[in-house]
């Protein structure tokens, strides 16, 4: 795991990555509750969060990021969520 200092802006709203070791590893942003430092840490799925502040040695949270999505198409709602009327009979 690599931790590295980290100013949170509106304009980080992408995925970043790194490769160790053939294995490419999230980026997980964090924030103290007590000194309000922000950083990033790389880390594989199956570590543990954080929990500790490395400037202050306080209580940390995950930051969750916007992701931005983009539907293309004749529309999803349309096509996938509305119910279909019956068939006429005579």
């Amino acid at each position: 795991m690599r931790i590295r200092a980290y100013r949170l802006t509106s304009l980080d709203l992408g995925i970043d990555t790194r490769e160790e070791k053939g294995h490419t590893l999230p980026t997980y942003q964090y924030a103290c509750t007590a000194c309000d430092h922000a950083f990033e840490a790389f880390q594989s799925f199956s570590e543990s969060p954080l929990t500790e502040c490395p400037e202050c040695k306080g209580e940390v949270r995950k930051v969750y990021s916007t992701v931005g999505v983009v539907f293309k198409g004749s529309g999803f709602y349309k096509t996938d969520s509305v119910t279909k009327p019956a068939a006429k009979t005579e």
